[in-house]
């Protein structure tokens, strides 16, 4: 009996291998006090013992008092908020940035501005007003023609999700790999094309690097990764949520069943470049427990330990849609110490087929009936129709995790619990430390034979 050996499966210093015997039908193997100010210029200048400085918050000269008869008011913010020459002056504190009053005769009225110095100043009765331009900054819609209907990240929804405050603090996944273990993903989708790693992706039902769609049905990967990468402002469908990430499509899912050893490489595939796996699949749906074999076990708890140069790879994991009905404690993935496990939120409460259980570390808008998610689909189209499911949390987890990491790159997989916010997420991930490593305590197996 020869054995012919086939894939190779590398599990940190450990080799597995897919084999058949050529006999026979086949074999396989079933992660001090000080007065200065906060950021820039002269806090405190005295040129006379009749002089009194306070202390400002952000920028430039706060107070100076050139005679006794000047009273200052502390501001909030940037500059001189309040200069009094005279006993006529009347100064008026503000709350932002620079002087908001100012008057020296009777006659004038100062009117609060915004930014800078000195925006009104009158000294005739005959002005009656001086104001300045204000500058306001609006926050942008995208140039995608679905935005209108990407209620969860446009700011229709409350509470909010915050992704566009982590955008305009400048992350958007930049540099970020994200494999989306599932089925097929259309990589030339307008709307997708230019953030995918089609030299990288894989096809493990066909065995080739190509894991395009053979019929329009096959969606899921498609919708999935619209979700997480959609490019911005290009006129297309959509925006994704990490919109500058990299994609690699990782065929898994289809007709067929697979082995432990095709989903383990799967669930591995090109981890020297990806940041985060993302999967949309579990056991059936209102069965006992299914716990993970055990080389996919294996595979996941390495990753996530010393996966990413040792800062642990990120697996997000949607929680299942069996409602009241079922628990995703007794679903092996996500109830893996290993994996974020993502469940679904409604409008003002948890979606109807959201399973809960204590393995669920996050959860995100899902979409639910009359408010679908719109996302990227097949044959080059942007849909809202039936996209609801926790399916679609994970994605938009793993585009936030990306944002976070974007931020700082050495973030641990270990996260939070509940809707996650995105602004807050990268904002505190710059400071983040990492948690200790995992230590385990086990005692002697006891039976009572008696």
């Amino acid at each position: 009996m020869e054995t012919e050996y086939g894939r190779k499966l590398t599990i940190g210093e450990r080799k597995f291998y897919k084999f058949k015997l050529r006999d026979s039908d086949g074999g396989h193997l079933p992660s001090t006090s000080r007065s200065d100010a906060k950021d820039t210029t002269i806090r405190a200048l005295q040129t006379d013992s009749t002089v009194s400085i306070y202390r400002t918050k952000d920028t430039s000269i706060r107070a100076l008092q050139t005679d006794s008869t000047v009273s200052i008011y502390r501001t909030k913010d940037t500059t001189i908020r309040a200069l009094q020459i005279d006993s006529t002056v009347s100064i008026y504190r503000t709350k932002d940035t620079t002087i908001r009053a100012l008057q020296t005769d009777s006659t004038v009225s100062i009117y609060r501005t915004k930014d800078t110095t000195i925006r009104a100043l009158q000294t005739d009765s005959i002005i009656g007003y001086v104001g300045p331009q204000i500058r306001r900054h609006f926050y942008k819609k995208t140039l995608d023609e679905g935005w209108e209907k990407q209620w969860h990240l446009n700011g229709e929804i409350y509470p909010s999700m915050n992704v566009h405050k982590a955008w305009e603090a400048g992350y958007t996944g930049s540099d970020v790999v994200i494999a989306i273990v599932d089925d097929c993903i259309q990589t030339n989708h307008p709307d997708l094309r230019n953030n995918v790693d089609t030299v990288n992706d894989y096809d493990y039902i066909s065995s080739d690097s190509n894991p395009f769609p053979t019929f329009s049905s096959d969606s899921h990967g498609t919708h999935i990764a619209g979700l997480i990468a959609a490019e911005r402002d290009n006129g297309e469908c959509v925006v994704g949520v990490a919109y500058n990430a990299l994609l690699v499509g990782v065929r898994l899912i289809g007709d067929f069943a697979v082995t432990d050893f095709e989903q383990a490489q799967a669930l591995s595939h090109y981890n020297s470049d990806v940041d985060i796996y993302t999967c949309s699949w579990g056991p059936e749906e209102l069965i006992d427990f299914d716990s993970m074999d055990f080389l996919t076990s294996l595979t996941i708890a390495h990753n996530a330990k010393k996966g990413r140069s040792g800062k642990g790879i990120i697996y997000t994991w949607s929680a299942g849609n069996g409602g009241s009905n079922d628990n995703c404690n007794a679903d092996g993935f996500t109830n893996s110490i290993y994996t974020i496990g993502v469940t679904a939120l409604g409008i003002g409460k948890e979606a109807d087929y959201a399973e809960v259980c204590a393995a669920s570390l996050a959860t995100v808008y899902g979409g639910i009936a009359d408010s679908y998610l719109m996302t990227t689909s097949t044959l080059s189209r942007c849909t809202d129709e039936g996209i609801e499911g926790t399916s679609y949390s994970a994605p938009i987890v793993a585009g936030i995790i990306a944002l976070a990491l974007q931020a700082k790159y050495e973030m641990s997989q270990v996260l939070s619990f509940g809707i996650l916010d995105a602004d807050k997420m990268v904002t505190l991930s710059t400071n983040w430390t990492q948690v200790p490593a995992q230590e385990t305590c086990k005692l002697p197996e006891q039976f009572n034979t008696k």
